[in-house]
């Protein structure tokens, strides 16, 4: 049977087309999308995925599969929903990146496979920087009369502009879906390639684990979304104290506790490690020359650091990832995505209430914890002291295919004594009774978190 190379050489344009024309007929049928971007870059996509890419379609969970790190490719089309992107935008893009010490291309011509696998291969051979291949496109290539425009961009091209730009391709117009049989027959060639592909990985592994066998059960484990043996065999109680302790710091404790028996919890802060409290004890900071670091500094980039957690749950590991509450705001949409994508990203939010008066309005969130709850498949954890942190973090521990976001207080709470009121693991229920009162209530007292004191207090 012949190869994918030799296969790729015959129908390179032949299967890019059948990416532009499934495209437009997908979003055509939903009558809803944007068929430009990927008539445009068809060929990148197809560039990267047939050169470079290690994957197995059998398994889309193969271990070894490449992801995309360190090389980004910009999409230079030109065009917004609006119109060309002249109208609001005048940047120069590969300056700037210059400027960060980026490794930047440019390719002139999306089309241009062989020019675009040179620059691939540039940027995979730099060692030392991340790389931006700017590429230019026409978005909707191909189409006579939305090629370049807005009109491509976030609508169906509709049936007439799709029967001219399958007659510009040379395609038979009345078909729909169509997949040519040297498609499908390259198709196939590539399910048998990465199917090969994991059976020799998978040999290799089994090598590897009867050489290493502590290696291989914690990779093993890892992959599995398991936890070490002994995780939480020292996880503190803490006792009784009415002056207490505030979350964030007992959270700490609890962090580290569990980080000594748990090697891949790692994560950082926004530039706030020290007012979080989520360093790990002894552990080094990951960064260039040391990626053995557990501890990361993402600098004040709230948003990037909800990426970044979510990359590395993606690849199994277990992150956190911690800054003030009502920095929230700034890192919304990594946390929907972590929703969305079912990923047990750990988020930190300490400074949980309007009792930060010295910070100033900007500083209160107010609206925040609610914003939170309303994210669907988002568990939102308040403890309303130490003893409830011990407990609740066994519970995220657990988790498999949810985030979860901590709300921590930056002031003493009290450490309620359980032998008055009950245990802290009715936490695990999501609410519960603390005191109970002698005959039919006529009044509950409800609260979370920092506030639970205050209804403590109340009911004394």
């Amino acid at each position: 049977m012949e190869t994918v190379q030799q296969i790729a050489v015959d129908t390179d344009e032949l299967i890019i087309n059948t990416i532009r024309t499934l495209s437009m007929d997908g979003v055509q049928m939903a009558n809803s999308g944007h068929p430009g971007t990927p008539m445009a870059l068809a060929p990148v996509a197809f560039t990267i995925w047939d050169k470079y890419m290690r994957f197995d379609p059998h398994n889309p969970d193969f271990p070894n599969r490449d992801r995309f790190i360190l090389i980004w490719i910009y999409d230079n089309n030109r065009i917004t929903i609006e119109g060309e992107t002249s109208l609001a935008f005048s940047e120069d893009v590969a300056t700037r990146f210059l400027s960060y010490n980026w490794h930047v291309q440019r390719v002139g011509d999306a089309n241009d496979t062989e020019f675009l696998e040179r620059a691939l291969q540039n940027a995979v051979n730099e060692k030392e920087r991340p790389s931006l291949l700017i590429v230019d496109s026409h978005i909707a290539f191909g189409s006579p009369n939305k090629q370049d425009t807005a009109g491509a961009h976030g609508a169906p091209l509709g049936e007439e502009e799709i029967r001219a730009t399958k007659e510009a391709y040379g395609w038979d117009p009345d078909r729909q879906f169509y997949v040519p049989p040297e498609v499908e027959e390259y198709r196939e060639a590539v399910r048998e390639k990465g199917e090969r592909i994991e059976v020799e990985w998978n040999e290799k592994y089994k090598n590897y684990r009867s050489e290493y066998p502590d290696l291989a059960k914690e990779f093993e484990l890892i992959q599995k979304h398991q936890m070490p043996d002994g995780w939480d065999r020292c996880i503190p109680e803490f006792p009784a104290d009415e002056k207490g302790v505030a979350t964030r710091k007992s959270n700490g404790q609890v962090l580290n506790a569990i980080a000594k028996h748990h090697p891949w919890l790692l994560g950082g802060a926004a530039d706030l490690a020290p007012s979080t409290n989520t360093l790990i004890d002894g552990a080094d900071g990951f960064g260039k020359g040391n990626y053995k670091g557990r501890n990361f500094h993402f600098g004040i980039r709230e948003h990037a650091m909800g990426a970044v957690a979510n990359g590395m749950a993606l690849s199994k590991l277990r992150p956190y990832a911690a800054t003030f509450l009502i920095f929230s705001d700034y890192m919304r949409p990594a946390i929907r995505l972590s929703a969305l994508m079912e990923q047990p990203v750990i988020y930190i939010f300490t400074h949980d209430s309007i009792g930060l008066g010295d910070d100033g309005p900007t500083h209160q969130p107010v609206e925040h914890i609610a914003s939170l709850r309303a994210i669907p498949n988002l568990d939102v954890i308040r403890p309303a002291d130490a003893n409830e942190v011990a407990v609740l973090w066994k519970y995220i521990m657990e988790l498999q295919n949810r985030p979860a976001a901590l709300i921590l207080s930056r002031q003493n709470v009290p450490t309620i004594d359980r032998s008055k009121y009950a245990s802290a693991d009715g936490a695990l229920r999501g609410a519960y009774v603390l005191a109970d009162s002698e005959s039919t209530p006529e009044v509950i007292l409800i609260g979370t978190g920092s506030e639970v004191q205050l209804k403590i207090n109340d009911h004394k």
